[in-house]
């Protein structure tokens, strides 16, 4: 795993992690810098009822688009839009006020409204909008850097405990109320222009309980204030009880609609305070600051105090975008059978808008929302999702998992809720509910409830493990069969590389043939993979393999000695612990060659040279004189006795296990077989747009489909003229079509008027093609009239001749095709690799091209 754009690579922190790779079934995640970039834009804002801002979010995109509307401008468009909107806004801020710390690349709020409110002395909304920036300016732990205080004293830098302080109070500067510098005896900030100073008083910080952060401070006239802001729940349960409802009402309808758009909420309120209600309190404050026992609840009790009778100032609203390859990446997750849970603490509809814009919820997904405000009614709706679930797919077992279910779900939880769903009584319904849903959004929900929530599907999991042993060491009449410099080197030099090359290097898939049909990542979450059967079958070949090495050179030795070249007889311990040391190492380095799928330089040379090495040593040693051990590489490597039974020791003890491979390769191809063959053999390269071996400029490059894309989001690029951009396709534009095929009667040859028909299908069941879940055509959020139409298939410039039709064997669990376009002496093997290339065939003079889209036959010239 590598990110090029940072150039840093993916570290494991445990060496035990590639124990389950291939198995994972659950993937938990974060969404802030996770599936987002963890970079806040401020892009609207609701003051005293009036909402700001003019950005479209991706997540109002999406929105559009499953609605069908098309009110929307492209994205270019928008991009353009909005820059001479900012600049007619910094044009009007420029007339009506002086701001130095301006950094107009920054700027992410534009609303020219904004800056015509502040510019109109005379309007009763420029107050409030004051008020409202002041707050953002004062209420933070930002801390105000200049990157260069004598060459540009006014270029400043902000660093936050977190992207979203950083960005309000970066807001703030560029609307014209920068935050200048904090110590202890001010605030120093400006308004307008002019410059104001703040003596802070206390500071009341954030965490994930309060879900808020105060500060109090004393203005330029000497009174008393307190801003806070938080999440709207947090802040509208403190309100004053004399507070204006029509401004609680409109501030909350703009929060939903921020909401509604993907964008990150907080709300800001104020509150003046005496001099007696302030050192009052602070003296309740400092004693519970400097308490020994249950410091941090006597801390939030006297906060709590404070914080009330608060009237709101308005509302901020932060985008964080998504990164890069986010909505195609889980659709591959999708695709592979892993089931996604969210946990974040956004709000529960903000959590739903970016669930559907990073294809996390789709339009074929039935969403259930769990919202209760008890015990009682979290049980009843538990319950009646489960009884949705088995309407549509009965009980959950194992074979319903496996099935091709045309139906999905997905469950989004609130905090609340979530809070009564992990209590003891109803854990086991909250967790059937969850495993048989594709995705699960936990929002509103705090440190610990992520733990809780982690921890409960843990135990739902089960490590499956294959264990190998090393062959076992055999003794002889109280002593050593072999020399005891082999049992030293045995695990250390003769047969560790090729296990370890093999271990870091083999793939059974290349990468981005595994992308290309994600439906194989199925066989190892319902574990088809590593068995309790193949486990033992790999045992009992192990003792077969051990039992074949030791007695068929005993059985050859038995009979009578056999004599060296230069006289000397071969019947010592060591001359038989030898042979079948020989034996043993090149069976195990050979073993693990089979069962090798990806050769690489460094693989053969490991392999080959541990074995060399191994007679190297025998070569080296035992030409030295030792009590036990003297000129064994001449006496055994002389003589056809020794050579053939070494050789035949290997053929014995690796035939079971190369004649099984083979037949079930085959006979009976896993569906990554037959992918591994399209990739070597076939045309798989070409239709993924990738270069042989040796080969550059070919012909699919230079297709426009197969140009490589890099495209973060919607909102980054221009939508192309022919069709809409689609990044979350379930079918890959490479999937191969399927067509009749049309025999002709009088001879075994193919009509040429329809291509053969693809049978590819995945082991569970399910369609095998391209990024497919199926030919049930299941979209994600976008609609299919939307979809652009699919490229033809590159085809090779040089046309096969002498194209036959003759049958092909197929495996049992793939749908049987009854013939095969493929030029003579052509394996088997390559053969099931042609099903899902293009059609071609030839007469005398011509050869023939039937374009797979239309059907349309085109002849050339040969």
């Amino acid at each position: 795993m590598y990110y090029e754009p940072y150039d840093t690579c993916c570290v494991p922190k445990t060496w035990n992690i590639s124990d389950d790779l291939g198995q994972i079934e659950y993937i938990f995640s974060d969404k802030t810098g996770t599936l987002t970039q963890n970079v806040m834009e401020f892009q609207k804002c609701s003051v005293h009822g009036f909402a700001y801002g003019e950005g479209v979010t991706e997540a109002m995109r999406g929105q559009a688009k499953r609605e069908g509307r098309s009110d929307l401008m492209s994205p270019a468009e928008q991009a353009r839009k909005l820059e001479v909107q900012k600049e007619e806004m910094l044009q009007k801020m420029s007339k009506a006020f002086k701001n130095r710390y301006l950094r107009p690349d920054q700027l992410t709020l534009v609303s020219p409204q904004l800056a015509e409110d502040l510019s109109d002395r005379s309007n009763p909304q420029r107050g409030h909008l004051i008020a409202f920036f002041r707050a953002l300016a004062i209420c933070h732990t930002v801390l105000a850097e200049k990157k260069e205080p004598q060459e540009n004293p006014f270029l400043l830098d902000y660093k936050a405990e977190s992207p979203d302080e950083a960005a309000l109070v970066a807001a703030a500067r560029d609307v014209g109320f920068p935050f200048v510098n904090k110590t202890s005896q001010g605030i120093d900030i400006e308004v307008m222009g002019q410059a104001e100073r703040y003596i802070p008083l206390k500071v009341l910080e954030f965490n994930s309980t309060r879900k808020r952060m105060s500060v109090i401070v004393r203005n330029p006239e000497g009174k008393i204030i307190l801003y806070c802001k938080g999440a709207d729940s947090v802040i509208y349960a403190r309100l004053a009880a004399d507070h204006d409802q029509e401004l609680k009402a409109a501030t909350a309808k703009d929060m939903e609609t921020f909401a509604n758009g993907g964008l990150r909420t907080l709300c800001i309120a104020y509150r003046y305070l005496t001099e007696e209600q302030y050192f009052e309190w602070s003296r309740t404050y400092d004693a519970a600051a400097a308490a020994v026992k249950d410091r941090e609840d006597e801390i939030e009790r006297a906060a709590a105090m404070i914080e009330q009778d608060l009237h709101i100032l308005g509302a901020t609203a932060l985008e964080d975008k998504l990164q890069e390859g986010v909505p195609e990446a889980i659709e591959t997750l999708h695709q592979a059978g892993i089931k996604l849970w969210i946990l974040t603490g956004d709000k529960l509809q903000t959590a739903i808008e970016i669930g559907y814009s990073c294809n996390l919820l789709k339009n074929d997904m039935e969403v259930m929302i769990l919202s209760a405000d008890s015990p009682d009614a979290a049980r009843m709706q538990i319950e009646g999702g489960l009884n949705k679930i088995a309407s549509v797919l009965g009980p959950p077992t194992r074979e319903t998992m496996q099935a091709n279910v045309k139906r999905s779900f997905a469950v989004v939880i609130d905090g609340d809720t979530l809070r009564y769903a992990l209590d003891e009584s109803l854990k086991p319904l909250f967790l059937n509910l969850g495993t048989q849903c594709d995705t699960v959004v936990c929002c509103r929900v705090s440190p610990a409830q992520k733990a809780l929530t982690v921890k409960l599907v843990r135990h739902l999991s089960r490590a499956v493990k294959l264990a190998s042993i090393d062959p076992p060491d055999y003794s002889w009449d109280a002593t050593y069969l072999y020399q005891y410099t082999f049992i030293l080197l045995y695990n250390l030099a003769f047969t560790s590389l090729p296990v370890i090359i093999m271990g870091a290097f083999d793939q059974d898939i290349n990468a981005k043939a595994s992308l290309a049909y994600p439906q194989l990542y199925r066989r190892g979450i319902l574990g088809l993979e590593y068995t309790r059967a193949k486990f033992w079958a790999y045992m009992a070949d192990g003792l077969y393999q051990s039992a074949v090495v030791y007695f068929f050179p005993y059985l050859v030795w038995f009979p009578g000695n056999a004599v060296s070249w230069n006289g000397k007889t071969i019947d010592s311990l060591a001359d038989f612990g030898t042979t079948v040391s020989v034996a043993a190492i090149l069976c195990a380095n050979i073993f693990v060659g089979l069962n090798t799928s990806y050769w690489t330089w460094i693989m053969w040379f490991v392999t080959i040279g541990s074995s060399l090495f191994m007679i190297l040593w025998i070569m080296v040693y035992s030409a030295f004189e030792s009590i036990d051990y003297n000129n064994e590489f001449i006496l055994l490597f002389s003589t056809v006795d020794f050579l053939a039974t070494v050789v035949l020791t290997l053929m014995i003890a690796l035939a079971p296990r190369y004649l099984y491979k083979y037949a079930v390769r085959t006979y009976h191809p896993l569906d990554k077989d037959i992918v591994r063959e399209m990739w070597v053999q076939g045309d798989l390269k070409d239709r993924l747009g990738l270069s042989h071996r040796g080969k550059t400029n070919s012909r699919s490059e230079k297709l426009s489909l197969f140009r490589k894309h890099h495209l973060s989001n919607e909102s980054e690029m221009e939508l192309p003229t022919r069709g809409v951009y689609e990044p979350t396709m379930n079918r890959s534009p490479v999937e191969p079509q399927e067509y009749p095929m049309a025999k002709d009667n009088s001879s075994t040859t193919l009509s040429p008027l329809q291509p053969p028909t693809s049978h590819n299908r995945a082991d569970d069941g399910r369609p095998l093609s391209p990024a497919s879940v199926g030919a049930d055509n299941r979209y994600s959020y976008y609609a299919a009239s939307q979809l652009p139409s699919p490229a033809p298939t590159p085809i090779s410039p040089e046309p096969p001749r002498n194209m036959v039709a003759t049958p092909t064997p197929q495996p049992a669990h793939l749908s049987p095709s009854p013939y095969d376009i493929r030029p003579p002496f052509h394996s088997a093997e390559s053969s099931r690799a042609s099903h899902l290339t293009e059609a071609t065939y030839t007469t005398a003079d011509e050869w023939v091209e039937v374009d797979q889209g239309s059907g349309r036959a085109t002849p050339h010239a040969l």
